[in-house]
C-alpha cells in the first residue's frame, strides 16, 4: 500500500486542498485587447438564464478560481494560462502562459497569485500520479502580462507559494507525504527571481510570517527559520489543528491535544511556550489586531500576548472559525448553522442555517458561499447574504454536474467561475 499523502489526508478530512506549483522552461507571455464580455450567459455550460453583470469564457477548464488583488481579477485555466480580467466589466486585460497548469484544483490553495507593486507572482505545475512535475515559479509584470522572470527548484515534486514578504519571495517543495522534513524552503529575490538562501523545512500545509522569522507548518509539526539567512531557530512536533499566526511577537499555533491544551503562544525565536489556551481541543482559530479568536465546543477570543480570555459566547453557538474578522464581525460555522460575532464583545449579532461546500467568504458588506457542490446530483448555488443582518440578496443556481469556484466579493458584488472555464459577476 502507497503511504498516505497529504492531500489524501485532506480529502478524508473534507478540508480544502492546499497545493503547490513551479518548474520548467520559461513560457511565453502574451497580451490581449479583447472586446468586453457579453452580460449574459449560453446554454452550454448549463447556466441559461443566469441573470449576470457579465461572463466571461475562459477558453479551458478552470483550474484556478478568481482571485482578486490590486483591482483586477485573476483566473487560471488547466492548460497553465493566468487570465488578467477586469472586475467591473470582464475585459480582458492580458493573458499569459504561466506554466504546465495551476494543481490544486479550482481555487485551491498555494496557488493563488499574489501581487506587490507592479508584479504579479505565481507558481504552477501538474499532477502525475501521486507526484509533481513541471512545476516553476515566475513572475509577470501586473499591467500587461510579460514575464520577469522564472525559477525552476532542483527537486522534483510539488511546489507551493507561501507568499512575498520584505522583498522576498517564499516558495517551498513537497513530495506530498506526511512529514516535518526532508523539503526545502526558497527565498528568492522578488525583483531578479535569484535564489537569496534555502532551508530545510517539512512538507507545507500552512505558513505565517513575522518577527523575523517564516514559519512552515506540516502535518506532523513545525519550523521556524529566520528571514535574514534562513538559519534554522527551532522545531516542534506534532500535529497542528489549525496552522500558525504571528500577532506582534507572539507565534499561535494549536497542537493536537496530549493531556494538555491545544492552543499556545510561543515565542518566535526559540519557540518556548508563553501562555496555554481553554482546557479543551480547539480545531480552529485566527489572529487579528493582537486577539486570538478560537472555535471549538464554543467562540472564544484571547490576548495574544499574555493568552488571557477577553470574552466567551454561549457554548450552543460554537464551532469553526472561518478566518480573521471583517468589518468587526467574527463568521463561525457550527453543524449546518452560521452564526456571526460581534469581533470586540462576543456578541452573537445574527445566525441562520446553511449549507456551506466552499470556503465562506466574509466581506464587509456580503458574506458568499457556495453550497451542494459536494454531491453531484444536487446543483450548486452562490449563495450572498447581508453581512450585517444574515438576509439573503442573492442566490444563482446551476445545472447539477456543473461545479463553481470558491466566490470572490468586490464590494457588493460577487464573482465566480464554472468548472468548465466561464466567470460571472453577480449584482447584490
Amino acid at each position: 500500500m502507497p503511504p498516505l499523502t497529504r492531500r489524501d489526508a485532506l480529502r478524508a478530512g473534507g478540508a480544502s486542498v492546499l497545493a503547490g506549483l513551479a518548474g520548467c522552461s520559461a513560457p511565453s507571455s502574451t497580451t490581449t485587447n479583447e472586446e468586453s464580455p457579453t452580460a449574459t450567459s449560453s446554454s452550454a455550460d448549463g447556466t441559461a438564464g443566469i441573470d449576470a453583470a457579465w461572463e466571461r469564457a475562459l477558453g479551458g477548464e478552470t483550474a484556478l478560481g478568481p482571485a482578486l488583488a490590486d483591482g483586477t481579477l485573476y483566473a487560471g485555466t488547466a492548460d497553465g494560462t493566468l487570465h488578467a480580467l477586469d472586475p467591473g466589466t470582464g475585459a480582458t486585460r492580458w493573458t499569459a502562459d504561466a506554466g504546465a497548469g495551476f494543481f490544486g484544483g479550482t481555487g485551491g490553495g498555494g496557488a493563488t497569485p499574489t501581487v506587490v507593486g507592479d508584479t504579479v507572482y505565481v507558481v504552477a505545475g501538474a499532477r502525475t500520479g501521486v507526484s509533481g512535475g513541471d512545476f516553476r515559479a515566475a513572475a509577470f509584470d501586473a499591467t500587461n502580462g510579460s514575464e520577469t522572470w522564472s525559477f525552476t527548484p532542483d527537486e522534483h515534486g510539488f511546489l507551493t507559494l507561501l507568499g512575498v514578504h520584505e522583498g522576498l519571495v517564499y516558495a517551498a517543495t513537497s513530495d506530498d507525504y506526511l512529514q516535518n522534513e526532508g523539503e526545502t524552503l526558497y527565498a528568492l529575490d522578488a525583483a531578479s527571481g535569484d535564489v537569496s538562501w534555502t532551508a530545510a523545512v517539512g512538507d507545507p500545509s500552512g505558513w505565517a510570517f513575522g518577527a523575523g522569522g517564516v514559519y512552515v507548518e506540516s502535518f506532523s509539526g513545525v519550523r521556524a527559520v529566520s528571514t535574514d539567512d534562513g538559519s534554522p531557530r527551532w522545531s516542534a512536533s506534532g500535529g497542528l489543528t489549525d496552522g500558525v499566526g504571528v500577532a506582534g511577537d507572539t507565534l499561535v499555533a494549536g497542537f493536537e491535544p496530549e493531556d494538555r491544551p491545544s492552543l499556545a503562544g510561543l515565542d518566535p525565536a526559540t519557540g518556548d511556550v508563553r501562555w496555554r489556551g481553554p482546557e479543551r481541543r480547539v480545531p480552529s482559530y485566527a489572529v487579528a489586531d493582537g486577539v486570538v479568536y478560537a472555535g471549538g465546543e464554543t467562540a472564544e477570543a484571547y490576548d495574544a500576548a499574555t493568552g488571557e480570555r477577553r470574552w466567551s459566547a454561549e457554548s450552543r453557538w460554537g464551532g469553526l472559525v472561518t478566518g480573521p474578522p471583517v468589518g468587526g464581525r467574527l463568521p463561525v460555522l457550527s453543524r449546518g448553522f452560521l452564526h456571526v460575532f460581534d469581533a470586540a464583545t462576543g456578541e452573537r449579532r445574527w445566525g441562520t442555517e446553511v449549507a456551506v461546500d466552499s470556503a465562506l467568504v466574509a466581506g464587509r458588506s456580503r458574506v458568499a458561499y457556495v453550497s451542494s457542490t459536494a454531491d453531484g446530483a444536487v446543483p450548486s448555488t452562490l449563495v450572498v447574504r447581508d453581512a450585517a443582518t444574515g438576509d439573503p440578496v442573492r442566490s444563482v443556481t446551476v445545472d447539477a454536474g456543473v461545479t463553481l469556484t470558491t466566490p470572490v466579493l468586490d464590494g457588493d458584488a460577487a464573482v465566480v467561475a464554472t468548472g468548465d472555464g466561464h466567470v460571472y459577476r453577480f449584482r447584490t
